[in-house]
């Protein structure tokens, strides 16, 4: 695809809209197959409507999908799991997002807010994006509640989801961070979504005195 889109999981569906497809997707349905990728380029200029964005209004996700964006990512609503990986470890439900620019959780978000995902901000389209992950309100507005973050975040510059007052300690603007790595996607990650080839381990230790 290419230019704006906006994707909602529906378990084993995605719902599609862009307005650059010929003739143009309203809501499209999609069955998301075993293994899928759905790709969003620029067309011709990396603003305004033909930007490679993608808009992800949350849902369920029942399949192994990847999403690639050649412009920024906006998580709009919750993102969660069909198959829960902590008590159904077997699932084979997962979801990468990469984006080129920046992912950013938008402001629409409910305050408590969840996302089952392995996302990577590269920041490398080379339109000056930054590449990082963060919440477009950390500075401003009233604070939330908790970020939940199953899988993984990799930035190219961190990014930042809240402000605390440092009188009192206090978060003042934005979302508690809860953010838990999802171990499968060392060997079992979604389709073209990287994988690390070496891994640090300990293989010697001793206990000082």
């Amino acid at each position: 695809l290419t230019g704006n889109t906006t994707i909602t999981f529906n378990g084993g569906t995605v719902s599609i809209s862009n307005t650059h497809t010929n003739p143009t997707w309203s809501s499209h349905s999609y069955t998301l197959p075993t293994k899928g990728i759905i790709y969003v380029s620029n067309s011709g200029t990396t603003s305004g409507a033909n930007a490679g964005i993608i808009h992800i209004t949350g849902g369920t996700v029942d399949a192994a999908v990847t999403l690639v964006s050649e412009n920024d990512m906006h998580i709009e609503g919750n993102i969660t799991y069909t198959h829960n990986p902590v008590t159904t470890p077997s699932t084979t439900d997962a979801l990468g997002l990469i984006s080129q620019d920046s992912i950013t959780v938008d402001a629409s978000m409910p305050n408590t807010a969840t996302i089952d995902a392995a996302m990577i901000a590269a920041g490398t389209s080379g339109d000056g994006d930054t590449g990082s992950f963060g919440f477009v309100n950390y500075n401003t507005g009233s604070a939330r509640g908790t970020l939940n973050v199953y899988g993984g975040i990799v930035q190219n510059t961190r990014g930042a989801v809240c402000q605390f007052n440092n009188g009192n300690g206090g978060l003042t603007h934005g979302y508690l961070k809860n953010y838990s790595y999802d171990s499968r996607f060392l060997s079992k990650p979604p389709p073209y979504y990287p994988t690390v080839s070496n891994q640090v381990t300990f293989s010697q230790w001793s206990e000082g005195h």
